[in-house]
């Protein structure tokens, strides 16, 4: 071998890096004898082009790892990737010991051995020999009982019967004494059971899904409508969300106290939507979270205040949202009476002595949208109470907010009995009745119903004057309506 690859830029043909003589001393190695100058020469130059090549790509190796260094591994990857077998071995981070022999006018490469010393594995003492196996006879039984020898098992210790004696003699002597009534009767009062509590597990949640929680919150809690408009959408057709939703109720839940406190209408209202989405999720079942969602939703409808300006920020489309949420799952749950136990809870708000204006609208549109069953039970008997409440706001409260909150909940009862009246519409075709049953919205709900039946023969119709006495008149003219003092 004449030396490394060569750099230069000649032909191969008249400069080869391998001579014939390398050649010829290989292929005597792999049992080829005869060879040809100009075989030799033809694979001298293969040779040379082959090792060019694998050496060009292993330095692309080396910097397209950022490092001045070629090392073996560079060198392994680019035979495989030129498609040549690569070399298996010992790796050793040490240079390999080989060591320059020359014979006959060739340079050979040997390993260089080390002499090792047999003088103290000649001189050591022999190891001893192993124990020979033997067979020792012992007695298992003698005279029916069982020796004490180290080959036998240990015996079984009989159960000292000493205590019980003790016992039932202690007990015979408390009986004949005279102290032994009292004593005697702790035996018969019956113990306490111990119960085992069993402790409650939490269920880790995988990487994806803590991110997945995390990106969903942060996305629908965020200013940006088209990822809150996403996130909710996912919320509602996503069929993995099982083991989601426990999170996603107690988040809402503790989201919601936290949010009435600060007057946070816009994070309250994001929270419903929440809950409308994962309501109308037909793969989730929230008979779990029910008793999460439920006061949290009631608490967006009964609540005295729900934002900072509550005669500009329009905080009764939030009472009148979640209470159409509340309805509709009422009415898809109906496990543990939540209905009745809903209405019991809306209905506690007409029983209070000072009740808020936005608290008695929220009661009132809930119980509008749970059903005529519930509105007739709780709210029309207070069709009374409501207008003298209305009223006496009116006229004695200074505060704008509260003179606004009364004509809001004036219109929304004005509305919801018009509406109820209408589905009971035999009831309430007389003024008297209406009257009777709507009090000072009478007016309002009679005229309502006539303007839907145009048609109307003459009648005697019933009004009241500024008196409140009712007036019988008659006439072609219809009803002539007055307001109601």
């Amino acid at each position: 071998m004449s030396g490394g690859p060569s750099t230069s830029d000649g032909s191969t043909s008249q400069c080869r890096d391998f001579d014939n003589d390398f050649v010829k001393f290989v292929g005597e190695m792999c049992g080829v004898t005869e060879m040809q100058d100009s075989a030799m020469a033809a694979v001298a130059n293969n040779m040379a082009f082959v090792m060019k090549d694998v050496l060009a790509k292993t330095k692309k190796f080396a910097a397209h790892s950022r490092r001045a260094r070629v090392l073996p591994c560079d060198f392994e990857n680019a035979l495989v990737e030129k498609g040549y077998h690569p070399i298996f071995g010992i790796k050793s981070k040490d240079n390999v010991p080989f060591r320059l022999a020359g014979n006959l006018g060739r340079d050979i490469y040997v390993a260089e051995e080390n002499e090792l010393d047999l003088s103290p594995l000649v001189n050591s003492p022999p190891p001893k020999l192993p124990l020979d196996s033997a067979m020792k006879a012992h007695w298992l039984v003698i005279d029916g009982e069982q020796p004490s020898v180290p080959e036998n098992p240990l015996p079984e210790i009989a159960k000292d019967p000493l205590p019980e004696k003790m016992d039932a003699d202690l007990t015979s002597q408390m009986e004949n004494s005279e102290l032994s009534g009292p004593l005697l009767s702790g035996r018969n009062v019956p113990k306490t059971e111990q119960v085992q509590i069993k402790t409650t597990t939490t269920h880790a949640l995988c990487l994806e899904q803590q991110v997945f929680f995390k990106e969903i919150t942060e996305a629908i809690m965020g200013g940006d409508e088209a990822k809150r408009t996403e996130a909710l959408h996912s919320l509602q057709t996503d069929c993995g969300l099982k083991a989601l939703l426990p999170r996603f109720s107690l988040a809402i839940a503790e989201g919601v106290k936290c949010n009435i406190v600060q007057h946070q209408l816009a994070i309250l209202i994001y929270l419903m939507r929440m809950i409308q989405s994962l309501a109308l999720n037909a793969s989730l079942n929230l008979d779990r979270c029910l008793h999460e969602l439920l006061p949290a939703m009631l608490s967006c409808i009964l609540s005295r205040q729900l934002c900072t300006r509550p005669d500009v920020d329009n905080h009764w489309a939030l009472r009148e949202f979640s209470s159409r949420l509340l309805a509709m799952i009422c009415k898809s749950y109906q496990t543990h009476n939540i209905r009745a136990r809903v209405t019991q809870v809306l209905g506690k708000v007409w029983k209070e002595s000072q009740p808020s204006c936005a608290t008695l609208y929220g009661s009132l549109y809930a119980l509008q949208e749970l059903g005529n069953d519930a509105f007739r039970s709780i709210v029309l008997p207070q069709a009374d109470f409501l207008g003298q409440y209305i009223l006496k706001v009116k006229e004695n409260s200074t505060d704008q907010a509260e003179r606004t909150a009364a004509d809001k909940l004036q219109q929304g009862a004005t509305k919801a009995f018009i509406s109820y009246a209408k589905s009971e519409r035999s009831k309430y075709n007389d003024l008297n009745e209406c009257i009777n049953h709507f009090a000072a919205f009478a007016q309002s709900v009679y005229k309502s119903l006539m303007n839907e039946a145009p048609s109307v023969q003459s009648a005697p119709s019933r009004s009241l004057q500024p008196n409140g006495r009712p007036q019988i008149r008659m006439g072609l003219g219809g009803f002539n309506s007055q307001r109601m003092t």
